[in-house]
Protein backbone atom coordinates (compact mmCIF):
# COMPACT_ATOMS: atom_id res chain seq x y z
CA UNK A 1 0.00 0.00 0.00
CA UNK A 2 2.91 2.17 1.11
CA UNK A 3 4.44 1.50 -2.76
CA UNK A 4 1.14 2.73 -4.47
CA UNK A 5 0.70 5.86 -2.16
CA UNK A 6 4.63 6.62 -2.80
CA UNK A 7 4.10 6.20 -6.97
CA UNK A 8 0.68 8.69 -6.75
CA UNK A 9 2.22 11.12 -4.72
CA UNK A 10 4.98 10.81 -7.16
CA UNK A 11 2.98 11.13 -10.09
CA UNK A 12 0.36 13.73 -8.81
CA UNK A 13 4.05 16.10 -8.15
CA UNK A 14 5.77 15.31 -11.37
CA UNK A 15 3.11 15.97 -13.86
CA UNK A 16 -0.28 17.72 -12.31
CA UNK A 17 2.06 20.23 -9.95
CA UNK A 18 4.75 20.48 -12.46
CA UNK A 19 2.13 20.97 -15.48
CA UNK A 20 0.58 23.86 -13.29
CA UNK A 21 3.57 25.46 -12.37
CA UNK A 22 5.14 26.22 -16.47
CA UNK A 23 2.01 27.37 -16.91
CA UNK A 24 1.70 29.57 -13.76
CA UNK A 25 5.59 30.90 -13.92
CA UNK A 26 5.70 32.70 -16.92
CA UNK A 27 2.48 34.49 -16.40
CA UNK A 28 3.10 35.49 -12.75
CA UNK A 29 6.30 37.14 -13.79
CA UNK A 30 5.26 38.52 -17.22
CA UNK A 31 7.77 36.42 -19.21
CA UNK A 32 11.08 37.56 -17.14
CA UNK A 33 10.83 33.35 -15.86
CA UNK A 34 10.44 30.48 -16.93
CA UNK A 35 10.36 26.67 -15.70
CA UNK A 36 13.28 24.18 -17.23
CA UNK A 37 12.26 22.62 -20.39
CA UNK A 38 12.14 18.36 -20.18
CA UNK A 39 15.34 17.94 -21.66
CA UNK A 40 17.06 20.45 -18.72
CA UNK A 41 15.16 18.20 -16.07
CA UNK A 42 17.17 15.48 -16.57
CA UNK A 43 20.90 17.29 -16.11
CA UNK A 44 20.50 16.61 -13.02
CA UNK A 45 20.91 19.87 -11.05
CA UNK A 46 20.08 20.74 -7.32
CA UNK A 47 19.23 24.48 -7.87
CA UNK A 48 16.32 26.16 -6.89
CA UNK A 49 16.51 28.83 -9.87
CA UNK A 50 19.06 30.30 -11.90
CA UNK A 51 19.89 33.02 -14.77
CA UNK A 52 19.77 31.78 -18.21
CA UNK A 53 19.26 33.54 -21.66
CA UNK A 54 18.57 36.35 -19.98
CA UNK A 55 15.67 34.88 -17.70
CA UNK A 56 15.67 33.00 -14.22
CA UNK A 57 14.62 29.61 -15.23
CA UNK A 58 13.34 27.38 -12.09
CA UNK A 59 14.02 24.00 -11.75
CA UNK A 60 11.68 20.81 -11.54
CA UNK A 61 10.82 20.79 -7.73
CA UNK A 62 10.92 24.36 -7.58
CA UNK A 63 8.25 24.06 -10.56
CA UNK A 64 6.37 21.16 -8.43
CA UNK A 65 6.57 23.72 -5.50
CA UNK A 66 5.09 26.61 -7.28
CA UNK A 67 2.53 24.96 -8.82
CA UNK A 68 1.42 23.36 -5.38
CA UNK A 69 1.34 26.43 -3.92
CA UNK A 70 -0.88 27.54 -6.63
CA UNK A 71 -3.58 25.71 -6.38
CA UNK A 72 -3.67 26.06 -2.33
CA UNK A 73 -4.10 29.62 -3.06
CA UNK A 74 -6.86 28.88 -5.57
CA UNK A 75 -8.57 26.51 -2.65
CA UNK A 76 -8.52 29.30 -0.32
CA UNK A 77 -9.75 31.55 -2.55
CA UNK A 78 -13.00 29.10 -3.43
CA UNK A 79 -13.72 28.69 -0.15
CA UNK A 80 -13.88 32.29 1.14
CA UNK A 81 -15.26 33.12 -1.93
CA UNK A 82 -18.20 30.27 -1.68
CA UNK A 83 -19.33 31.62 1.53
Amino acid sequence: MAFIAECLISLLFNVVFYSIGRLIIPVLSLGHARAENVREVFDDRTFVYSRRDGKVSFSEPATSLIGLAFLILLAILYHYMSK
